[in-house]
Order: C-alpha cells, then structure tokens, then sequence
C-alpha cells in the first residue's frame, strides 16, 4: 500500500501499472466505475494534481492469498482548476498471483461531517 500510495502521489503511472492486477475496478464516492485503464488515464491526466495526501487508521485482514486493507484517506487535490478536499474512508483488496502482490480493487466512501 505504500509503494502505491507512493506511486499516485508523485503521478507515476509506470509504477502504478505495475502494482495494479489486469482486471482491476475502482469504485468511487460518487457511485461511478473507473477501469484499470481509465484510472492510469486519469492519474497521467495533467488537468489533476495532488497537493497533499495521507492516509491513516490502516488495518489489514489477510486471508490465504488476499488482503484486505481500510483505511482513512485524506487528500487535497486539483482537477481541471477545482480544489478538491477529499475525506474518505477506503477498502483495497490485494492479492498475491505468481509470487507478486497485485491490488484488484478498491473503493473509497466519503466520510461526511456530523451537522449538530
């Protein structure tokens, strides 16, 4: 989770190629799809920019050859001129075929602010 977090924050899509597994989905906050394909397309896109990300309350459960991983992400971020602050709670799910760990989904849920 490190390399790939690593890896989008400094928008290197040739390492995130990598990690990511052939049939990987994205499942956004808003409800929509995105493919291995377009998420690669979308981080080399340069109308976005991550400004800050973090991500923390990580825990992992891990079970024969799959993990899965929550956690809590934070982001500022830019996308074609609109600032975006992200607070999301995120699954990944990882799974190592061949001897390489892969991630083959993920999805993230805004986290949204208690009116009182």
């Amino acid at each position: 989770m490190d390399r790939y977090d690593q890896a989008w924050n400094n928008k290197d899509t040739l390492q995130v190629n990598e990690l990511l597994g052939p049939d990987y989905i994205y499942f956004n906050s808003e409800g929509g799809l995105s493919t291995r394909m377009e998420s690669l397309q979308f981080l080399g896109d340069t109308s976005f920019a991550i400004l800050n990300a973090r991500r923390s309350e990580v825990e992992t459960r891990i079970s024969g050859n799959v993990a899965v991983v929550s956690s809590h992400w934070k982001g500022e971020l830019v996308w074609k001129g609109d600032s975006i602050h992200d607070n999301q709670r995120c699954g990944q799910v990882y799974m190592k075929r061949d001897g390489k760990i892969q991630l083959i989904s993920e999805h993230c849920i805004a986290i949204k602010e208690l009116k009182r």
